[in-house]
């Protein structure tokens, strides 16, 4: 599935940004899918419609204000996040917090003890360890990327970054920024993952506790192909018209 998937980012750089319009919409929707299906694994129920609505600088009155926060936080985050993308830079723990200070209010602290954490039946490694271990992570997948398929690479390092559990109760957060970036930085457009808090629950709990990845793995790259097609489908089109 990463042949195909390569094949159409490839085409769609190829075919490049046609106009204006296209890229606006690009950049609107990578947040729209990205938002929607990262609500919907925090447990969070937010139509489609109200994170398009928040975005366009609406007041959605009847939208949580967690979640407004959130969805006006991760604009700001993604902005930040394609700029570092465009100068290469590799993500590490300085990059994360920052992005986790904009989305959050607050820069996410390493966890200072050892809890359980009961949605993966998991008991994280000793916390005096975390911050070392998170930096060696990160450092790692740099030179991990060189020798591993992308959606395979990405899909590793969050599910690690998860089994390290370094911000404790952020992590969660946290290890969808590392994901977002990632993806990004690979050209990828953001898509909207094909699963609900339970189901994510459970990839996660396979990982951490049997070193089972193959769904999540599998779940990132449908995700991925599905909406590099739709981009790719609208990319063409828009090409035809410029050429009209």
């Amino acid at each position: 599935m990463q042949e195909l998937i390569d094949r159409k980012i490839k085409e769609m750089r190829e075919l490049g940004v046609v106009n204006r319009e296209f890229r606006i919409w690009l950049e609107q929707s990578d947040l729209w899918y990205w938002l929607y299906s990262s609500l919907r694994i925090m447990g969070e129920a937010v139509e489609k419609r109200v994170i398009v609505d928040i975005l366009d600088g609406k007041i959605v009155e009847d939208a949580p204000i967690d979640a407004y926060n959130f969805i006006t936080g991760y604009s700001a985050v993604y902005k930040d996040m394609r700029s570092c993308a465009e100068m290469d830079s590799s993500a590490d723990v300085k990059l994360l917090r920052r992005w986790g200070g904009m989305l959050l209010g607050y820069a996410p602290e390493f966890r200072a003890d050892d809890p359980v954490v009961y949605e993966w039946n998991h008991i994280p490694p000793f916390y005096k360890n975390i911050a070392a271990e998170t930096d060696g992570l990160l450092r790692r997948a740099v030179q991990e990327r060189r020798v591993t398929p992308a959606l395979k690479w990405a899909a590793m390092l969050h599910l690690e970054f998860c089994r390290l559990y370094p911000f404790g109760k952020d992590t969660p957060v946290m290890a969808g920024l590392l994901l977002a970036y990632c993806l990004i930085r690979e050209g990828y457009p953001l898509p909207s993952l094909t699963v609900g808090d339970i189901e994510y629950n459970k990839m996660i709990d396979a990982y951490v506790n049997k070193g089972e990845y193959e769904a999540f793995e599998g779940m990132l790259e449908r995700s991925v192909l599905n909406r590099a097609e739709a981009v790719l489908q609208l990319n063409r089109r828009a090409a035809e018209v410029n050429e009209n």
